[in-house]
Order: structure tokens, then sequence, then C-alpha cells
């Protein structure tokens, strides 16, 4: 009975012990998805700004890409939140579950369709539209989500 007993207790102990690196690992698995996705859009914002200067008489090049905001699952802890542009057009902030917001920063600056920011925060795929824009600093990439 003792046997039993102290096998279950160091059982627990064992469990208790890998519970925050269990943890720690579905953080980072959620942040490593979603940085995946945010260099996509880096590269196709700086491909968008270099590859076309804005004219009024043509759409120039537009590209689509997709952001997956993965679900929470027992491997993945989940994005709470993805927010694109904002007080500064190159930064992108993000939630990882369990984590802390993070930022990355973008090479070329992107401006949401009216201002402000694309806030994403349901899980899914979202697909945003790039295209070349023009403002008083010179080349943007404009940015829109028609999700």
């Amino acid at each position: 009975m003792i046997r039993v007993a102290l096998a279950v207790a160091c059982a627990i102990a064992l469990l208790g012990a890998s519970l925050p690196a269990i943890d720690d690992a579905r953080t980072e698995n959620a942040a490593a998805t979603i940085e995946t996705d945010i260099d996509r859009l880096d590269r196709a914002a700086a491909a968008v700004a270099a590859a076309d200067r804005p004219r009024t008489d043509t759409p120039g090049e537009r590209r689509a890409v997709v952001i997956s905001l993965p679900d929470r699952t027992v491997q993945n802890a989940g994005v709470e939140a993805v927010r694109i542009g904002g007080a500064s057009n190159r930064t992108v902030e993000y939630h990882p579950g369990g984590g802390r917001t993070q930022t990355a920063v973008l090479s070329a600056p992107v401006r949401p369709e009216g201002g402000g920011q694309i806030v994403l925060s349901s899980p899914g795929t979202h697909r945003l539209v790039l295209s070349p824009a023009a403002d008083a600093d010179g080349v943007l990439v404009a940015l829109d989500s028609p999700d």
C-alpha cells in the first residue's frame, strides 16, 4: 500500500514539474506559427513597395497574404490578437496565448485602408490584400482586409 501511495505521489510530482515546460512549448509553437505568416506579410509588402510606384491611372501591383491564427489546442496556445499598423506603419504586434505581446518590424511601411489598425482576433485564416499607395512620406503599401 505504501508503494502505491509513493508511486502516485511521484507521478503527481513529475506531472507538476513538467506542466510549465509544456505550457512554454505551446506558447512557442503559437509564436512560431504567427511569425511565419508575419514574415510572408513582410516579404509581400517589400515586394509591392519596390515593384511599383503608385500612379493614378493604373491600380498597380497587388498581393494577397493569408494570416492564420491558430486555435487553442493541446499542442498550441493559440494567438489572442494580431495588430497591424497603428502609430507606426511598420509594426505588427501579436499576443500568443499565455505569453507576452511581441512586436515585429516590417521592412516596408504598411497603412491599413482608412487608417488605424487592422486587428485580427478570431482563430482561422484572414486574407489581407496589399497594394501600392502614396502619402507625404513617399510610397506606402495600402493594406485591406476583405474578411
